[in-house]
């Protein structure tokens, strides 16, 4: 295998790592709370109760169906690599495996969150990204499964105790083998735990604006414009747009928002072997917002690694070089596209202008004359 194949094989496995992690995790959430909608063992609640006392089995219930609905919900973070959701998963993976003794020694479903961990754990530095974990966006997709994820470990816990008949007192017994009145108490703290979480987006989800450059976002840019040998990204000064900076600041992305629109001016910023890198960090930050990335006016070398992320490309429009010594304005058409109306302009404005162009156009033979009524 060469060197490239391995680089290859190195970029999709560090692209498609989290997606898979995210969804072992999502797994591991439902485990848990489909194992506090369904009764334990008989045999293992008896051992359990010769050696605990009966709260910790009743806390550990309600605590294992609360992680579960927390691991459904941070998983979302995991697909999108953020540090935070991989500390989080991590915590939750082992107060899991702790919860799922206690409560009912069930050691099956405590090998299956291990395993998980241990995966979560060999694979933490796919996890770098330092954006907020509350502040990105839930696709529709994720809060579907999240949603049909607890209407299931609740369907399944009614068809589980079907032969229990309900009462008020349910809520309030506390037995070895008041498993009924556990999936109760657990299903509410785990839905609660959901719903506090969606009131809590509902509120504080606002459209992302592009913050404008500050000073040492210039001068960090500025640092960066000087080891390029384009002049494009010179328009960084305009301070008309939003600046996308790696964790070093050794490159950026400058770029607007305009509805869900995020468009980026040109090529990343950056050394051209780290193009990928931060055509994947503006990428993802579009992503945390539910906005379309879109890159205008990219270069031909550079196009392949936007189709290796999935990007359409589309020409806008044309550019021509021109030898000027040999350009004619000869012909109506040029003639009139060679016009520039210049009511607005005065002639203190216009005499420099004119000056210009004869300079530039001069040289190639070329004459520069006004209309009589522009004189």
């Amino acid at each position: 295998m060469g060197e490239k194949e391995s680089v290859q094989i190195a970029t999709l496995s560090k692209r498609f790592t989290p997606t898979a992690i995210a969804v072992l995790t999502f797994i591991a959430g439902v485990v848990l709370l489909f194992s506090g909608a369904t009764p334990a063992a008989e045999g293992r609640l008896a051992l359990l109760d010769r050696f605990l006392p009966l709260g910790v089995l009743e806390t550990s219930h309600f605590l294992g169906s609360v992680t579960g609905a927390a691991l459904l919900l941070v998983s979302h973070g995991l697909s999108r690599r953020l540090d935070a959701a991989y500390w989080m998963a991590l915590g939750g993976l082992a107060l899991g495996v702790v919860t799922s003794l206690l409560k009912g020694a069930a050691v099956e479903e405590a090998s299956i969150l291990g395993v998980v961990m241990l995966l979560l754990i060999a694979s933490g530095s796919a996890f770098d990204r330092k954006a907020a974990l509350f502040e990105t966006r839930f696709s529709t997709a994720w809060m579907a499964s999240v949603a049909a994820a607890m209407a299931a470990s609740i369907w399944l816990g009614i068809f589980a105790f079907k032969h229990v008949e309900y009462s008020s007192d349910l809520w309030w017994q506390f037995a070895l083998h008041g498993e009924a009145s556990r999936f109760l108490r657990a299903s509410v703290g785990a839905s609660i735990a959901v719903l506090l979480f969606a009131a809590a987006r509902l509120l504080g989800f606002a459209p992302h604006e592009a913050p404008e450059a500050t000073d040492a976002d210039l001068e960090a840019a500025g640092t960066i414009v000087r080891l390029q040998t384009q002049t494009r990204p010179n328009l960084v000064y305009l301070k008309d747009k939003a600046i996308l900076f790696d964790e070093k600041r050794t490159g950026f992305v400058m770029y607007g928002v305009q509805g869900r629109t995020w468009v980026a001016l040109g090529d990343p910023v950056c050394p051209s072997a780290r193009i990928p890198e931060f055509i994947r960090l503006f990428v993802e930050r579009c992503d945390d917002f539910g906005g379309t990335p879109v890159f205008y006016e990219v270069m031909k070398e550079s196009m392949h690694h936007y189709a290796d992320f999935g990007m359409s490309l589309i020409k806008v429009g044309e550019e021509a070089r021109v030898d000027l010594s040999r350009f004619t304005l000869a012909g109506s058409l040029l003639t009139c596209l060679a016009m520039i109306s210049m009511t607005s302009l005065s002639k203190a404005m216009l005499a420099p202008l004119l000056e210009v162009s004869r300079a530039l156009l001069g040289r190639s033979g070329l004459q520069v004359n006004l209309r009589p009524d522009w004189r």
